[in-house]
């Protein structure tokens, strides 16, 4: 699993919330050199620090709209995971002109896309990218050339259906991407 897979490298979370899903990941047995969670929300990430603190985990946490500018441009994760937020809107510079972007650029209306392609770009070479999303991203037309470049470029390697109220905040179906930095 996850975290057996999870020896070296560093674990990002980009939507971390509260930190739920690096917490228990690391509990599960992962053991990265570094655990990076990033949020918009100031009060999630107070709350994320101090979960991390109680259970002996050391993490940096950073208050950011990541899908608005990449505070973070430099940082290569060995796992990444993400539940990617509802209706997160993308600041309209970043979605024309942002390098993270290059499959194609994310609608303006569905930020699920350029979640995506953010994890695609934060991956090492060897990295693997976990993200749920709802099933939008699989069918909707103005992602096509999205979906097609990260198929050509070798960066999905899985993509699983779930059923629905398999998370306890939505009864909605979920699918979750499986993805890989892009083949050179």
């Amino acid at each position: 699993g996850l975290a057996s897979e999870m020896t070296e490298g560093a674990l990002y979370d980009p939507a971390c919330g509260i930190a739920s899903a690096l917490i228990s990941t690391v509990r599960a047995g992962a053991k990265p050199s570094r655990i990076v969670g990033t949020d918009i929300n100031r009060q999630a990430l107070r709350v994320a620090r101090q979960r991390a603190f109680v259970h002996g985990i050391p993490a940096d946490f950073f208050q950011t709209d990541v899908l608005g500018r990449d505070e973070l441009p430099d940082l290569t994760a060995q796992v990444t995971i993400l539940e990617a937020p509802f209706g997160t809107k993308i600041d309209e510079y970043a979605r024309l002109h942002d390098p993270r972007f290059g499959f194609g650029t994310p609608p303006k209306s569905f930020s699920d896309s350029a979640w995506l392609q953010h994890v695609i770009a934060h991956l090492s070479r060897t990295g693997i990218g976990y993200v749920l999303t709802t099933h939008g991203p699989l069918f909707r037309d103005a992602e096509r050339v999205i979906r097609s470049e990260m198929l050509n470029r070798g960066c999905v390697e899985a993509i699983v259906s779930l059923p629905g109220k398999m998370l306890p905040h939505t009864s909605l179906p979920w699918v979750l991407w499986v993805l890989r930095a892009p083949n050179p």
